[in-house]
């Protein structure tokens, strides 16, 4: 369990995280986002504040946390009583809208590493209602991932899985915008196949740099390709489409079957 750490009062923090949150019903129906204030320990949010603001945390040296997420996740993982580790999950959501970039991308980075831990449906909320805080703004923890915005779509997208109907289609819409499919293709792959298949002539011809990861997807998983096939060479020349078939199908009777499609 969480011990609360020496520091200022964490009881004035928490209007602060929060006076930006709008109030709505969290995906299962349950308490209000206004009414999280109710819900947080203050002595909780001030640990988190602690180790994701000022930084202050530390590991035994066969430890290999890098940066105060993966502490975070190590700690989420580690509580045993479901309630203390809802509290947990819940205040590391609220710093979602922290001035700090590199606070923003530790707390995308522990629920994607922690797809479970519940949200309270701050992150949906905030990648909807404030994109300044992530548009255009580098993830300083990876640097590969295209910035703040696809890492957080990326991780929205893996929670698809939970079955928040919001969540879908933010994730959907997501994907239909031009230059933004890439970062949602694993989690649309992994819970939504049947809508991606429908609409992937759209969302190819939209983003069509994702397309190497697509088909490496679909090799990766093992996925029947041939219905996705039909609807990528309607929108892309079919000498791309099989110079990327071959890359992702390196051997094997499907990478020969695949082709001959073509």
């Amino acid at each position: 369990m969480t011990k609360p750490l020496p520091g200022s009062d964490p009881r004035s923090l928490i209007p602060k995280l929060l006076e930006l949150v709008e109030p709505q019903f969290d995906s299962s129906g349950g308490f209000m986002l206004s009414n999280i204030m109710d819900l947080l320990e203050p002595t909780r949010v001030g640990f988190v504040q602690k180790v994701l603001v000022d930084n202050c945390w530390s590991g035994n040296a066969t430890d290999s946390w890098r940066y105060p997420s993966e502490y975070l996740a190590a700690d989420y993982e580690a509580t045993v009583e479901p309630d203390d580790a809802t509290q947990l999950a819940f205040s590391i959501a609220s710093f979602i809208h922290h001035p700090e970039p590199f606070v923003r991308a530790n707390v995308i980075e522990f629920f994607r590493l922690c797809l479970r831990a519940p949200d309270a449906g701050l992150l949906l909320q905030t990648f909807r209602q404030r994109p300044e805080l992530f548009d255009g703004i580098d993830d300083p923890l990876n640097s590969w991932s295209g910035g703040l915005r696809a890492s957080l779509a990326t991780a929205l997208a893996w929670r698809m899985a939970k079955g928040d109907e919001s969540l879908r289609e933010t994730v959907r819409a997501e994907a239909l915008e031009p230059g933004r499919a890439d970062p949602v293709l694993p989690g649309l792959v992994d819970a939504d196949l049947k809508w991606l298949e429908k609409r992937i002539g759209q969302i190819i011809s939209g983003s069509p740099d994702a397309l190497p990861r697509l088909l490496r997807l679909y090799a990766l998983n093992k996925l029947d390709l041939r219905r996705t096939l039909e609807g990528l060479v309607e929108v892309l020349p079919k000498a791309t489409v099989r110079e990327e078939l071959k890359n992702a199908f390196k051997r094997g009777p499907e990478r020969v079957h695949y082709l001959n499609m073509i």
